[in-house]
């Protein structure tokens, strides 16, 4: 019984694990007191793009995502971001 125990638990554990995204930045820009990442939208690798944050397509054709203002400081163009 403890074997099976352990069993489930360590099954439901990386059942549990959320696949990381990452997308290469191709521009980022302070908009309307919010922080933009833009990315090319088919740049996303590793996990499940319905999970983009904010995602939305700008007239440049890239997709963007909002992120918090020490995220936007850390990361600069070029830089592979994941989340």
């Amino acid at each position: 019984m403890k074997k099976l125990i352990i069993i489930v638990l360590f099954l439901l554990n990386f059942s549990c694990v959320k696949e990381k995204e990452c997308v290469v930045i191709a521009d980022k820009q302070e908009m309307n007191g919010g922080y933009y990442f833009f990315f090319i939208q088919n740049q996303v690798y590793s996990g499940n793009s319905s999970q983009l944050l904010q995602s939305d397509l700008n007239s440049n054709g890239y997709a963007s995502g909002k992120v918090d203002e020490d995220i936007f400081l850390k990361n600069n163009i070029g830089d592979e971001y994941c989340f």
